[in-house]
């Protein structure tokens, strides 16, 4: 029996920041002092360290006020400790030492901790090791507290009796009988449940036996079904093995049409190469001619420029040479007079020497007039030849160009034959990929129906050896099942014992109840002696009986702590047999469940089984659909190839006549543009006449404008006259383009819009003379303000003659390109009307 050897205390109440130690013996232990020296703080200590939580018995309202506080010359404590040391050489405690340590401390602002030999530990591990020596810090048995004794006096005798069953610890007893009895009807309860489960265990394993039955018949089904199916399956895959043979076949042959057209389509493209590179040194000759053009216009331009001066150089020189052979005829009559009259000799030295200048300077304007004479027959010669290059170039570059539209044509035609085969390429491929697609389809079905088929043999493999398994564990459960019972009726017969060591320890604490009810009779004997005693009884035979009594008691205590004892131990072994059973019971009720997981899981396998099973049915009957429907497509398609036959020969009928029109149709278009090129050529002369009277009227409005500055009436004259034959030159030219006859319809308005424009010309030709005779009338009268007023006009009129030319540059220009593009507008509709019988064909 283990006993506390010392309490060490530091900080704790009125002990002071010193270390106070109590060291205590086994027996009886007496403090005795006065009023104030500590005696109650001991055992407020006791409860402190033991790990009592309330503070009513320690004499405090909160743990803080359990440190000293302070006292004169003494400074107030930061913590508090106490430490009990416990002998431990029955090793009743924990570690393994003689001694066991137990600490509890506390410090200001809250916070503290309990240690156990040394170490940090937690109060239920205090608890726990307490209780191996029946310590328990908040039970009423192992302290009595101030002020108990006063109660106990105070008491009536039912309190009492409670009290005294608190301090000998009978009704912990009571709280672990109850505790035995409520688990005994819990045990129970589970013994009936599992009684109950292992009847519906036995009800399921019958039905399991009844689906193994089952399982077994239908298995000699599946066999049989899956025998006929592969026969069926073989003979299904013997025809679309010859299905695919004739698939081959006519895959053969759309490969063979489509090398074909692909050499088709190459030779095309090669052809397409050629006449592009054609085509680009076309282009690059034309643009090389272009700024030949371009430069010798711009020559010609300045040679007309150079032209139109030296005429108006030639007029100016002609009328000086006029003006001084006048003046030299009225010398010449004056040197008749003079020579008449000799008296005018000085006179007539001076007109010589002038005659003999004006000689002079005739004779430089004749040299100049000769040299710019030749230059001007030099500079026409020039126009002429740049003229006829021009022609030459013009010719050339609307050959090249009708050239240009041609291959433009046959680019379009190829291009759309290409694309035409390209078409048929790709439904050919198409076609091809259909074909090849049925045929991976039916080799795919094949497979898939050997693979179903391997499969559904591996899952009748597996269903049987999980009808294998379901057996043995079904043995297994019986075995467990009797197993089971033989432990139900070993545990039903440790119950009995339980509840017979039950029924023995509820007579002992009866016994005990007795006792302790002959010890209150004993008591109230003692008190009537007492009380003789007081009256004046001898004092010596009151003390040797109450020695003697004492000495019963003692023998009594002893005897019952050492029944206590006993019981204790018994009822330990009790406690553990009960969790001994408790265990067993847990673990077989996990089993049971365990059990019936099983059995829920394989019953729910089973049904997947039988499911799955019936998906394969189902798949078996797809694969029979889809061979006939594959069969029915097959036919179907033969009879959409004898269809699409017919509609080729009626399609290649038609495309010939279409190509008989289109022969016609290029005959009537070489014909078109032969007699079109015979206008052309009257048109292109028209039109370089037009270039040039414009150039010849940009020249005389010039001279029209220097001769107004000038004022000189003849210079307006000739000028005048100048733009009378221009204006003719232009009516000419109308009545030339009235005399060309053109076949189409935009010709004939193209024509309406010339003779509109001849009406507007002829206008102006009836107003020029009226414009002309004004400027000379103008002229005359030799006013500024009128020159410059007619001047505007005259600007005016030149500027709406040469939009009307422009206008019919611009309309005969239309009518040279309006004619070719009618015609490949014909060949363009006749190309689109073929591609769509082309398509139609494919």
């Amino acid at each position: 029996m283990t006993y506390i050897k010392k309490i060490s205390m530091s900080g704790f109440k009125s002990f002071g920041d010193r270390t106070v130690t109590v060291k205590l013996s086994s027996g009886f232990t007496c403090i005795v002092g006065p009023n104030g020296a500590g005696k109650s703080n001991i055992i407020d200590a006791l409860c402190f360290s033991l790990g009592r939580l309330s503070k009513k018995t320690m004499r405090a309202k909160s743990l803080e006020d359990l440190i000293f506080a302070g006292s004169r010359g003494k400074n107030p404590s930061l913590r508090a400790s106490v430490t009990l040391y416990f002998d431990n050489s029955e090793n009743i405690f924990p570690g393994g030492k003689d001694d066991f340590e137990i600490t509890r401390s506390i410090k200001k602002g809250g916070g503290g901790g309990y240690k156990m030999n040394g170490k940090k530990a937690t109060r239920q591990q205090i608890l726990n090791a307490l209780a191996a020596a029946n310590i328990d810090p908040d039970g009423s048995n192992q302290f009595v507290l101030q002020g108990k004794i006063v109660e106990l006096t105070h008491m009536n005798a039912e309190d009492r009796r409670k009290f005294i069953e608190e301090l000998i610890g009978l009704q912990k007893y009571d709280e672990m009988k109850d505790v035995t009895l409520k688990e005994l009807e819990k045990a129970e309860r589970d013994l009936g449940q599992f009684e109950a489960i292992f009847k519906e265990v036995s009800s399921q394993l019958r039905k399991v036996e009844k689906e193994k039955n089952d399982a077994l018949a239908w298995k000699e089904l599946d066999e049989k079904i899956n025998y006929y199916n592969a026969q069926l399956i073989a003979l299904k895959i013997a025809k679309l093995q010859e299905e695919e043979t004739d698939l081959e076949k006519k895959i053969e042959e759309s490969q063979k049409i489509i090398e074909e057209l692909d050499e088709k389509i190459s030779r095309q493209e090669d052809l397409l190469n050629q006449e592009s590179l054609v085509m680009e040194n076309i282009q690059n000759s034309i643009h090389e001619k272009e700024n030949e053009r371009e430069q010798i216009v711009e020559n010609i331009t300045q040679l007309k420029t150079q032209l139109s001066s030296n005429q108006t150089s030639l007029n100016l020189a002609k009328k000086s040479i006029e003006k001084l052979n006048n003046d030299i005829k009225k010398l010449e009559s004056l040197q008749m007079d003079l020579e008449q009259n000799k008296t005018f000799d000085s006179l007539i030295d001076d007109i010589s020497q002038d005659i003999i200048q004006i000689e002079f300077k005739i004779q430089e304007a004749k040299d100049e007039i000769d040299v710019k004479q030749q230059n001007q027959a030099v500079l026409e010669s020039k126009i002429k030849g740049n003229e006829a290059e021009k022609s030459k170039f013009k010719a050339e570059i609307s050959k090249t160009r009708q050239k240009i539209s041609s291959n433009e044509a046959r680019i379009k035609v190829l291009t759309q034959n290409i694309k035409k085969n390209e078409d048929k390429k790709e439904k050919l491929d198409i076609e091809l990929h259909k074909l090849k697609g049925e045929a991976e389809s039916i080799d795919e079905a094949i497979e898939e129906t050997k693979k179903i088929e391997s499969q559904a043999r591996k899952r009748i493999d597996d269903l049987n050896g999980n009808v294998q398994e379901e057996n043995q564990k079904q043995k297994d459960l019986e075995n467990k099942i009797t197993a089971i019972q033989a432990e139900k009726s070993e545990l039903n017969g440790k119950l009995a014992n339980i509840q017979s060591s039950l029924s023995s320890l509820n007579t002992e604490i009866k016994m005990n109840k007795d006792n302790i009810n002959n010890l209150y009779l004993k008591k109230s004997s003692l008190e009537d002696k007492i009380n003789k005693l007081s009256k004046g009884k001898d004092t010596e035979e009151v003390i040797k009986n109450l020695i003697n009594q004492k000495q019963n008691i003692t023998k009594n205590l002893s005897e019952l702590r050492k029944k206590s004892k006993e019981e204790d131990t018994i009822f330990k072994k009790d406690e553990k047999d009960l969790e001994l059973l408790k265990m067993k019971k847990d673990s077989f009720e996990s089993e049971i469940n365990d059990n019936n997981n099983k059995t829920t899981n394989l019953n729910t396998e089973f049904k997947i089984y039988r499911k799955e099973l019936t998906n394969i049915e189902r798949e078996n009957k797809n694969l029979d659909i889809k061979t006939t429907a594959l069969g029915q497509n097959i036919s179907n398609l033969n009879k959409d190839i004898e269809i699409i036959n017919i509609k080729k020969e009626n399609i290649q009928g038609r495309l010939d006549e279409l190509l008989k029109e289109k022969e016609s149709i290029l005959t009537r278009i070489h014909k078109s543009e032969e007699e079109y090129d015979k206008n052309t050529d009257d048109i292109t002369g028209i039109l370089s006449i037009l270039n040039m009277l414009t150039q010849n009227i940009n020249i005389s409005v010039e001279s029209i404008k220097g001769n107004i500055q000038q004022s000189n009436t003849e210079a307006i004259e000739t000028s005048g006259e100048d733009f009378r034959k221009f204006v003719l030159d232009i009516v000419d030219m109308m009545k030339i383009l009235e005399t060309l006859e053109f076949d189409n319809q935009k010709i004939n308005e193209m024509t309406v819009n010339l003779n509109s424009m001849l009406q507007t010309i002829n206008l102006f030709t009836d107003n020029a003379d009226s414009t002309i005779f004004q400027l000379i009338n103008k002229v005359q009268e030799s006013a500024d303000i009128a020159v410059q007023e007619s001047t505007s006009e005259f600007d005016s009129f030149v500027q709406d003659l040469m939009e009307i030319l422009e206008n019919i540059h611009l309309s005969l220009r239309q009518l040279t390109m309006s004619k070719s593009q009618e015609l490949y507008k014909q060949l363009d509709e006749i190309s689109s009307t073929i591609k769509s019988q082309e398509d139609d064909f494919n």
